[in-house]
């Protein structure tokens, strides 16, 4: 099992002009990853106390964060560590990121875990969590999904997510606040290779034939910087429940190569079908007004945030 030795790496987080948040220590799983460590750089910028855990992974040495070494397994760890940070908010946002994350048994062993860490930060006296749901959690019957929609997953994510967040809410008591933001579909830079938006950028840029996806599929696609102001947002206000995390946009992915193209300099590709490819919802699409309404927005459209990753992935000269 792993340890829970705390490695410090720095003692105080240099404020800005950002207003100070209504807490002032939090403890983040997850940090070193896709969305952590973006949100991880919103919480230093408003000067907050950001501890978070590191497994298996080197955390960045000039990184402000109070890193502790912890494996989320390792349920006298996780004690341990609750004890000694006692932190105002836990933002859970670690999970199997393996590329098979879908299917994998592991997602059943990250409930477990992660309903002993809700209980050990709120028996550590903790009173608001975020921990990151998806929109996989739904039925993707219909092209718009509000907060209310039928919750009727397919995968075993999606199942595994379901089941925490009911569970979470079931025990946590008076007192005790859950968000529950369910992201729809992330992009961004440091996304993995074999993910659509860098597979499609790439075949763009070296103008292969794209003959792996279906033309008008539309997804909720919002850049991962975006969401992570999001997350952060929910917990500046103290949001309690589930709430959508996305555009609230669902460009067809032709459109979506079709913009690559135009960053890039590149005239728009054909995406053609080559042998059976199917797909029972042609549209997913966040119903983003609960999240309007308590004061967020994006500061990049779709479109710009791709036209910016596009343009970065091409190679200096």
């Amino acid at each position: 099992m792993g340890s829970s030795t705390s490695v410090v790496t720095a003692h105080s987080a240099t404020r800005s002009a950002v207003p100070g948040p209504p807490f002032r220590r939090v403890f983040v799983t997850g940090a070193t990853g896709f969305i952590g460590r973006r949100v991880s750089r919103e919480l230093l910028a408003r000067g907050v106390e950001v501890h978070a855990s590191v497994h298996r992974t080197l955390p960045p040495s000039t990184s402000q964060i109070r890193w502790h070494e912890l494996d989320l397994s390792y349920e006298d760890g996780v004690r341990t560590v609750m004890d000694r940070v006692r932190p105002d908010v836990l933002l859970h946002l670690a999970w199997n990121v393996d590329t098979d994350y879908e299917t994998s048994g592991d997602n059943d062993r990250w409930v477990q875990w992660s309903l002993h860490l809700a209980r050990e930060f709120i028996r550590a006296g903790g009173r608001h969590m975020l921990v990151a749901g998806s929109c996989a959690e739904y039925e993707w019957s219909s092209p718009v999904l509000c907060e209310e929609s039928r919750c009727v997953p397919v995968t075993r994510y999606g199942i595994a997510k379901l089941s925490l967040s009911r569970q979470v809410r079931s025990f946590t008591k008076v007192g005790v606040k859950v968000a529950w933001p369910r992201l729809f579909f992330l992009f961004g830079e440091g996304e993995r290779d074999q993910r659509l938006i860098p597979h499609l950028i790439r075949d763009v840029r070296d103008e292969r034939m794209i003959d792996w996806v279906l033309p008008e599929i539309r997804r909720d696609y919002l850049h991962v910087g975006e969401a992570a102001r999001a997350i952060v947002h929910l917990i500046d206000r103290g949001y309690d429940g589930v709430i959508n995390v996305g555009s609230g946009q669902a460009p067809a992915l032709e459109e979506i190569a079709a913009t690559i193209a135009e960053a890039l300099g590149k005239a728009a590709p054909a995406i053609t079908r080559v042998g059976q490819l199917s797909c029972p919802t042609l549209e997913i699409r966040a119903d983003i007004s609960r999240l309007r309404r308590l004061g967020w927005s994006p500061l990049r459209t779709v479109a710009d945030a791709l036209t910016d990753l596009a343009r970065e992935s091409v190679p200096e000269r």
